[in-house]
């Protein structure tokens, strides 16, 4: 199974792990991520730091601690994100109550108006 390799991510991660303490890598890299939508990717990053998997830095017990800060960052963006699209359930369905309404007020005042120039159109 053949894998998409996103070039960006990469190159972020990389400039992560060669700089971990640098505050503003890590912003960089989870703010793309919540972009491109893969805060999954994000998170297991991190995890292989968390698991001392990760190839290109030393899982020091301070890596260790700051990487699941970061992930536990990373889950928050995560559930923020979905609960800011999240949608109501009877949502759609009061706006086409709302625009039913809408037509319905429109037809009657259509109709009042043809009633109301009706006389001027038979010369009354």
């Amino acid at each position: 199974m053949m894998v998409d390799v996103d070039p960006v991510l990469e190159a972020l991660w990389m400039k992560t792990l060669q700089s971990w303490s640098e505050d503003e890598r890590h912003k960089a890299l989870i703010a793309y991520c919540r972009e491109v939508n893969v805060l999954d990717e994000a998170a297991r990053r991190y995890r292989t730091v968390v698991d001392g998997q990760a190839e290109g830095i030393e899982s020091t017990p301070e890596v260790i601690e700051d990487a699941k800060k970061r992930l536990a960052g990373v889950a928050i963006i995560a559930v923020a994100t979905l609960q800011a699209d999240r949608t109501e359930p009877g949502a759609p369905a009061m706006h086409r109550k709302v625009r039913l309404a809408g037509y319905v007020v429109f037809l009657l005042i259509m109709g009042l108006l043809a009633y109301a120039v009706s006389p001027a159109l038979r010369g009354d």
